[in-house]
């Protein structure tokens, strides 16, 4: 079972260009094993979110790659040394949550295994294929249109266009 579960969190903090909604929290589910959290929201003042906006983003790129490159590293950017392992096997998706280095040029995602890395949480969570696609575009979209309701004023904006376009690409493959 893969699963993605978010929630949006009001900051006040945000920028005029910045989506409304883009902050919260965000929790990946791989049968039994989370990763994330999502809080109560008598704890949204106290608690740190994260970008779900960029979770969505790395995700879809992701699903994009997987095929040709067969294995990706998504990095916790709030974690110092924090990867989410995704592998194809056949057409499986093997998912593991590690730990490596993250040099200087490190990106959000990486296609070969980080310096030193070592499973760290759990391990070798094995899903559908089909089905993680599938969950990462319902969600992706859900969350596209959540966006496009709490920033009617922004639907040019260029993060909210970049999701957009992502989802339909993937789509557009998934139907060719």
């Amino acid at each position: 079972m893969f699963d993605i579960k978010y929630r949006i969190v009001d900051i006040e903090e945000n920028d005029s260009d910045e989506l409304e909604g883009n902050e919260g929290y965000f929790m990946l589910i791989c049968n039994e094993h989370n990763y994330g959290e999502i809080f109560p929201p008598e704890l949204d003042n106290i608690m740190g979110t994260v970008s779900i906006y960029w979770y969505f983003i790395y995700l879809l790129e992701i699903v994009d790659k997987l095929k040709s490159k067969k294995i990706a590293y998504l990095s916790d950017i709030d974690s110092y040394n924090t990867w989410i392992e995704f592998k194809l096997i056949d057409e499986s998706v093997v998912i593991s949550v590690g730990t490596g280095e993250k040099e200087d040029e490190t990106g959000a995602i990486e296609y070969i295994e980080p310096s030193n890395f070592s499973y760290s949480r759990w391990m070798n969570q094995t899903v559908d294929y089909d089905c993680f696609k599938n969950i990462i575009l319902e969600k992706a979209t859900n969350y596209s249109e959540e966006l496009r309701n709490l920033n009617p004023s922004k639907l040019t904006n260029t993060n909210l266009i970049k999701l957009e376009n992502k989802i339909a690409y993937i789509i557009k493959q998934k139907l060719s």
